[in-house]
């Protein structure tokens, strides 16, 4: 009986004794989970949960498309008090099926790791407002690219949701350089595409 409480004790602070990240501000959407859930469930595609039914108490995914050919990959930062702190890249081949319809479209799953390590990359993007950045088309800007690369930014935090899109943000800041927002949005994706595998 000691040995097992001995155990329950390790165990609790282990689980209960780990501080949570501090997410700062965050802006949320109240009716998101309504509206996400009614979209095309891409989601399975890359094998995971809809974001709306994550177990994480943290969960940030970044959709990156790259055009005129879809070129889809998808980036997954989480954060559970189990398991800590996680990140995954899915890569979707469906450019590879584009003008081949005999190869079959597979993801493939690669686990991350962060350059220095996960909270230093978490506070990091809490300094670039991950959570309160506005959308991008509620930006007023000079100019627009058509193709390149399209992102977007989908959160869990607790019991809060959001999701937001911007594309070009690289090109777009040397045509509007006192949108701090789009310093922001890039310096988010240099971010979460520096880990490495």
């Amino acid at each position: 009986m000691r040995q097992l409480t001995i155990l329950f004790i390790i165990f609790s602070t282990h689980t209960f004794g780990q501080n949570l990240p501090d997410f700062g501000k965050v802006k949320s959407d109240s009716k998101f989970c309504e509206w996400y859930n009614d979209q095309v469930d891409y989601d399975t595609t890359y094998g995971i949960p809809r974001i709306c039914n994550s177990k994480n108490i943290l969960e940030i995914r970044l959709s990156i498309v790259s055009m005129p050919i879809p070129d889809f990959t998808l980036i997954t930062l989480t954060y559970d008090t189990l398991s800590g702190w996680q990140a995954y890249k899915y890569k979707d081949n469906m450019s590879d099926t584009w003008y081949d319809t005999t190869i079959k479209r597979s993801v493939i799953k690669t686990k991350l790791k962060p350059k220095a390590d996960f909270e230093t990359l978490f506070d990091a993007l809490i300094g670039n407002e991950i959570f309160i950045l506005p959308d991008q088309r509620d930006l007023k800007l000079n100019n627009f690219v058509l193709d390149g690369v399209g992102y977007s930014i989908t959160f869990k935090v607790d019991d809060k949701f959001r999701q937001y899109h911007f594309n070009n943000p690289d090109i777009l800041i040397e045509r509007n350089k006192k949108v701090k927002e789009l310093r922001k949005y890039t310096r988010i994706v240099q971010l979460l595409w520096g880990m490495t595998d």
